[in-house]
């Protein structure tokens, strides 16, 4: 018999797991390796998307989509925090050999993403024209903004599902299936791209459509995998429940990803509409620059968080485990790959920034204003992997508040408010520091808060060594 807790089961099965053994830096290598080129592949082809809207229908139509992408963002964190969450709680459990209870949790992710779909789909045709217009979409870029964003929004259900069923490959350790599905979405997309919109004409409609069509083959694609997953994991066996216990325990695993890319989205909603009321002619050129940067911030990230993953990952089964000397093991080497693939990231950006904004747009203006945002936005990048991993680490070990915390310090309580004062008192070109400012700081309060949790652990981890000697 089988039962739900919040940071262990009761286990099934006595069978080892290969994440309980090996090297960690292997691990890293199986897990991470193929997730980061998924992830590049991901990142490909949201660039050949910018690049082909920019070049066959224009820079207005490429600043449209552009300014849509917040809502994307929250697309995007909503399947996270089903996935994400799922995901770690599925490795718990896996990790403790409680089958039944990753089970129950499958079951009840299912009934959340069929609600959460209905939901948006209902609320973006009906309120197109109010959501489309309170982000900051002007009249010249209406028409191309709406022939993208309401395929996206009613077709939500397929990147909730695309999510939820690489998370759960993730979790089983299958990252051949997991690269396969991203292969066969990026090269559906980039086909269809060129299909679409170069020699269709369907525009951002087009492109559109073609993200829509590579998400469900490769839903297609992942449910075949399922089937024969480590865990004998069978479609058969889901079922659609709710169970509020369930729910709660996996979307707070997730919250902490959600958090951080809702804050993502909102804050590129609120620079979106300070471009806007900006004043002056050059309002759409700038929007178009700054879709540039987060096109390839996209590209920067996707990797990184393919590192965090493979942290979870390895953490989470260890901590169900209960090997805590291989917990610490990945969190640290968590932190030195992110750190070391940043700072690598970081040199490409400035000593080539033309040759890579080059790719989106011939536009020497555009250019200019892309490389001139870059050089300060970017400029504090390497401080990033400490909190994309740290964050990673206290979700994996049951810390959803401190996640969260962490989430929500950075984005909610510094970002943000640096980015809406100097919005008000300053010009669109002093914005920009609030990235590397930000960054700064909330890694100094990061590395204050590990030290106080890691002093109190050693704490704990030395009582209990008392306790048991007596």
């Amino acid at each position: 018999m089988t039962y739900l807790t919040k940071n262990r089961a009761v286990p099934d099965t006595p069978t080892e797991n290969p994440l309980s053994t090996t090297n960690i830096y292997k691990l890293f290598a199986k897990i991470a390796l193929p997730i980061t080129v998924g992830m590049l592949i991901s990142g490909l082809y949201n660039i050949v998307d910018a690049y082909f809207i920019a070049r066959y229908v224009g820079e207005n139509a490429f600043a449209a989509v552009s300014a849509v992408f917040p809502l994307q963002m929250l697309l995007i964190a909503l399947a996270a925090l089903i996935g994400n969450g799922v995901s770690i709680a599925i490795s718990q459990y896996w990790g403790a050999k409680n089958h039944s209870a990753a089970r129950a949790v499958l079951n009840n992710a299912m009934s959340i993403i069929l609600f959460m779909w209905l939901i948006i789909a209902s609320l973006a045709y009906v309120y197109e024209h109010t959501i489309l217009t309170s982000i900051g979409i002007t009249p010249v870029l209406f028409t191309d903004a709406s022939a993208y964003f309401l395929p996206i929004m009613l077709g939500s259900i397929f990147l909730f599902l695309i999510s939820f069923i690489c998370d759960i490959l993730r979790a089983q350790t299958n990252m051949l299936g997991l690269l396969l599905i991203i292969l066969l979405g990026a090269i559906i997309n980039i086909a269809l791209d060129y299909l679409f919109i170069a020699t269709l004409s369907l525009g951002v409609f087009g492109a559109a459509i073609a993200t829509l069509t590579g998400q469900l083959l490769g839903i297609v694609a992942g449910l075949k995998l399922l089937n024969n997953g480590r865990y004998a994991l069978r479609l058969s066996s889901l079922k659609f429940k709710i169970k509020l216990n369930v729910i709660k325990h996996f979307l707070s695993l997730g919250l902490p990803v959600f958090i951080a890319y809702v804050g993502a989205g909102f804050i590129m909603m609120i620079i979106n509409v300070a471009i806007t009321q900006h004043n002056g002619d050059g309002k759409e050129l700038m929007l178009a620059a700054y879709g540039v940067i987060g096109r390839i911030n996209i590209f920067i990230i996707l990797p990184l968080i393919a590192i965090s993953q493979a942290v979870q990952t390895i953490i989470a089964h260890n901590y169900g485990a209960n090997k805590h000397h291989r917990v610490q093991k990945a969190a640290l080497a968590g932190f030195f790959i992110a750190t070391s693939y940043l700072v690598i990231i970081t040199i490409i950006l400035y000593l080539l920034p033309q040759q890579i904004f080059s790719l989106f747009s011939d536009n020497e203006q555009l250019i200019q204003e892309a490389t001139s945002i870059a050089k300060i936005m970017f400029l504090a990048l390497p401080f990033v992997g400490l909190s994309i991993v740290s964050t990673a680490y206290f979700q994996a070990v049951g810390k959803a508040k401190l996640a969260m915390l962490i989430s929500s310090v950075k984005v909610y309580l510094l970002l943000i408010p640096t980015i809406i004062w100097l919005t008000t008192f300053f010009n669109m070109a002093v914005v920009w520091y609030a990235f590397p400012i930000t960054e700064v700081v909330a890694s100094l309060l990061l590395l204050l808060l590990l030290r106080v949790f890691l002093s109190q652990q050693r704490k704990h981890n030395n009582q209990l060594t008392v306790e048991n000697a007596s």
